[in-house]
């Protein structure tokens, strides 16, 4: 009698905690993403337990799905403006005079829309790429210091021609990752770029190489306005442009390219203030050899005075 007494009240309470669980699931199925389950803080019980695993899904679930919605209304958005303007153009060819040099003016005006909207498309699909494993990459092991020098080769001109300096520090060990060196070429080339288009004329842009414990450390920092603190976290979601950067060139995808690249490799994107300006930290992880690391001296001492690279102008 006593152990039947005990199954029944066991199998009433189960029964309780299974129904719901059972309610809150069709809650969910109905379209109420706010329902969870009740679990008292605590609590080492089997069910409490599935059910903070319940929640955190349904956590996780619901940020994507507010994600997904706000990269939807952004893209609606970003891309409204250049389809309009390439309507307007291709009605202003078929509506103007016929002449060739009118017409050729008109057409080039439309190619650039159009070109901004593949541009638009093709930084997406890369950016899709990277965060959900689209594809296999080619890890390979390179020395990041020579990769970081020669992408600051390739922006050296431009920087130079808008009145800013790049000053480039390198670590003196040797600092090996195993990596796709695309995806890291174009992360430090989104940085420059964000350093370059954000700041004014006579900004000094610096960029560090440096190694952290078993990851590599790449530094990109300017001395310009810099961002508030409220937002250091939002402009890394998708889309995200400050008001201010409304009517620069880009798309608001860059930063979050940056990130996936870095989590990518194991790393993870940072930002902080250099006061003034911004400082963005990648950290990366590397393979480095036994020597290097029971040799290395970290942090590495990196002077003030560093000099920059000799095609660096100071400003």
């Amino acid at each position: 009698m006593l152990g039947l007494v005990g199954a029944i009240l066991l199998g009433r309470h189960l029964a309780r905690r299974l129904d719901r669980i059972s309610a809150t699931a069709e809650a969910i199925a109905g379209g109420d993403l706010s329902h969870r389950l009740d679990v008292p803080s605590g609590s080492l019980d089997e069910f409490d337990r599935v059910g903070a695993s319940l929640n955190a899904m349904l956590d996780r679930i619901t940020g994507l799905l507010e994600e997904l919605r706000q990269v939807s209304n952004d893209l609606a958005h970003d891309l409204r403006t250049p389809l309009a303007r390439l309507r307007s153009e291709i009605e202003s060819g078929l509506t103007a005079p016929s002449d060739a040099p009118s017409l050729r003016a008109t057409l080039e005006r439309a190619q650039a829309q159009s070109d901004s909207l593949l541009s638009l498309f093709g930084a997406i699909l890369s950016l899709a790429e990277v965060s959900a494993g689209g594809r296999q990459f080619d890890f390979v092991e390179i020395e990041l210091g020579a990769l970081a020098r020669e992408v600051c080769e390739m922006h050296a001109p431009a920087i130079e021609d808008s009145g800013r300096s790049l000053h480039v520090s390198m670590s003196q060990e040797a600092l090996t990752i195993r990596c796709e060196p695309a995806l890291i070429r174009q992360a430090i080339s989104n940085l420059l770029d964000n350093a370059l288009i954000h700041t004014p004329a006579g900004t000094t842009i610096r960029l560090v190489v440096q190694p952290a414990e078993h990851q590599a450390r790449i530094i990109v920092e300017d001395d310009g306005p810099g961002i508030p603190e409220e937002d250091m976290q939002r402009v890394l979601k998708r889309f995200v442009r400050l008001d201010r950067s409304r009517l620069t060139p880009g798309h608001g995808l860059g930063l979050s390219f940056v990130g996936s690249v870095a989590a990518l490799h194991a790393g993870s994107l940072e930002l902080e203030s250099a006061r003034p300006g911004l400082r963005a930290i990648v950290l990366v992880s590397r393979a480095a050899d036994a020597s290097a690391r029971s040799n290395r001296s970290w942090p590495p001492v990196i002077p003030a005075s560093a000099s920059p690279l000799p095609f660096a102008r100071p400003s």
